[in-house]
């Protein structure tokens, strides 16, 4: 119960993500709403992305705010070099993928990725940017570094932490081998740069944002 309790928010966030975002029930709201509009939302690649991260983003951010708020306390010294390393690990996370795509899995992108443009291309991309730039990456750090990395490794430690974040990270993003090779490396990066930047919620959003939308863009 004083786990429970202690952990009542990150709970919550964790539940709220596993419903929406691995168990789709956000699928729900657009068989309604096909119904009632007779649009076909459902076969919508945009709308399932929408439906599965709008309400974890909302309640992430009324949750978190604070603590995405005060981690910017992480670039009060050092700046420049903070703000630079930031593409820097993009970077290198595009680089790593790119040599995996190319002589590990021969494949030109994840399905993932795949289904990540097919739902770009549906919409303005001001809407992909939002959806797939900005809430996806605030969600799945809130999830994923600051409460599986953060919060829980005092109860597992700080190595069991990340390697059960990293290999959920990734086989969430997975929908076959070559996948998962393809977004282990960047898995790995994010949660090293994470702990790196003194957990810095902050500082791995924006690198996660600048990888989401660089991934939009080129």
């Amino acid at each position: 119960m004083n786990f429970i309790k202690t952990n009542k928010k990150d709970l919550i966030m964790l539940v709220v993500f596993t419903m929406f975002v691995i168990l789709q029930i956000g699928v729900l709201i657009l068989v309604g709403v096909s119904l009632l509009t007779n649009v076909n939302l459902v076969e919508s690649e945009f709308a399932n992305t929408a439906a599965a991260f709008i309400v974890p983003a909302i309640i992430g951010i009324s949750f978190y705010r604070k603590e995405i708020i005060q981690s910017f306390s992480y670039f009060k010294e050092k700046t420049i070099l903070k703000v630079v390393s930031i593409p820097m690990v993009v970077l290198l996370t595009g680089i790593l993928e790119k040599f995996v795509t190319k002589f590990l899995v021969n494949t030109d992108q994840s399905v993932n990725q795949d289904a990540v443009n097919q739902a770009a291309s549906e919409v303005p991309f001001i809407f992909a940017l939002i959806l797939v730039g900005v809430a996806g990456p605030i969600v799945e750090e809130i999830v994923f570094r600051h409460i599986l990395v953060n919060k829980f490794s005092s109860y597992v430690g700080t190595a069991i932490a990340s390697i059960i974040s990293i290999l959920i990270f990734t086989v969430l993003h997975s929908q076959n081998l070559s996948d998962f090779a393809i977004y282990l490396p960047g898995s790995v990066i994010f949660t090293v740069a994470y702990l790196i930047s003194k957990r810095s919620l902050a500082y791995i959003i924006a690198i996660h944002v600048l990888n989401n939308v660089l991934s939009l863009i080129l």
